[in-house]
């Protein structure tokens, strides 16, 4: 591996989804091969120069990509740019960033993408079939397992023992689809009286799913929970039954994997999931998981009632789900991948 420097927008203390995927692949690269640098023009020349730096690795095409698409017609440094789908989405919005993605896909020694959804999608835009990778995006931590004492006494300071638990975690935003999912809970309900929804995150759209769930008449069985530790959220995972995330395509605005799943998987919850995106590489239809339309209310109130009706074919599920991700997502395997471009 090159000498090289990470230039990002998204690096822990700061969160999020991006911020999470870089740490997590910095730390399994070699430690004294590796600078990580907040895309300030002046800062970054300084570093090359001061680094002896041989390769730029650039965690967003814009802005950041420009800056290293110019940097390294200075220097002649190679660089690999790392691409979500969102950033295709952005780039897209304007000609002047679709340009200057372009330029940056192209000025690249590689391109690596969160999914292979993403990777076709950047196929649209040229033929960079020779230099782009899918290095996939991971669970962070190792399940924590709580004994099935502490599990019950959690559910029992929300009243659910008796509930079967369909949980869905993330931002609530519109796409996550958790306005579909409410709706589609009363017939749910028909089917399966017990089951409770429980919506882990905080998000623009909270005011409106609450607003539905009292349209809806379901206000007895949905929890919001808002943001949650990271032993609440293990012990939520514990209790689930099924994990639901209905992602679904607006206006270009879409899941480009869903790491989430894989989350849910790690505790051997199978998920329903909204056919959309990179989604589908996530889950895998009848293996892990169910895909359904994420605008069908008949096919989602099927799949969920199906996994919940059927505890042999939940189990077996999510025994591959937990199998599935334990043996190929993985940091070290997803990072050796990078550092083989590096």
């Amino acid at each position: 591996m090159k000498k090289t420097l990470l230039i990002t927008l998204d690096f822990p203390p700061r969160t999020g989804g991006v911020a999470r995927y870089l740490i997590n692949l910095a730390q399994e690269l070699p430690s004294n091969r590796l600078v990580v640098l907040n895309p300030f023009v002046g800062h970054i020349l300084r570093a090359v120069r001061r680094e002896g730096i041989e390769m730029l690795w650039v965690a967003q095409p814009l802005p950041v990509g420009t800056v290293a698409w110019c940097v390294s017609k200075i220097f002649r440094i190679p660089y690999v740019v790392n691409i979500h789908g969102m950033d295709i989405h952005f780039a897209m919005r304007k000609f002047r960033k679709k340009w200057f993605f372009a330029r940056v896909l192209h000025g690249s020694s590689w391109i690596t993408v969160n999914s292979e959804y993403t990777a076709a999608e950047i196929m649209k835009l040229g033929d960079f079939h020779s230099k782009v990778r899918v290095v996939y995006p991971c669970p962070g931590n190792e399940a924590r397992v709580f004994r099935k004492q502490a599990v019950d006494d959690f559910l029992r300071r929300f009243a659910l023992t008796e509930k079967r638990i369909l949980l869905t975690v993330g931002r609530l935003v519109q796409r996550k689809g958790n306005d579909i999912l409410i709706r589609s809970l009363p017939r749910i309900l028909e089917k399966v009286p017990n089951v409770h929804c429980v919506m882990v995150g905080a998000g623009e759209d909270e005011n409106r799913l609450r607003s539905m769930v009292h349209e809806y008449g379901v206000e007895e069985h949905v929890t919001f929970s808002g943001r949650v530790s990271d032993d609440e959220l293990a012990l939520w995972y514990q209790a689930a039954d099924v994990f639901v995330m209905l992602a679904r395509d607006i206006c270009g605005d879409v899941e480009g994997f869903g790491t989430v799943y894989l989350e849910a998987a790690q505790y051997g919850v199978p998920s329903v999931a909204g056919a959309s995106g990179g989604v589908g590489e996530a889950v895998l239809d009848r293996q892990t998981g169910l895909l359904v339309d994420p605008l069908s209310v008949e096919e989602i109130t099927g799949a969920c009632t199906y996994v919940l009706q059927n505890t042999e074919e939940r189990e077996r599920m999510g025994r591959a789900a937990q199998k599935r991700v334990m043996q190929e997502f993985v940091w070290k395997q997803q990072a050796q991948k990078l550092e083989e471009l590096l």
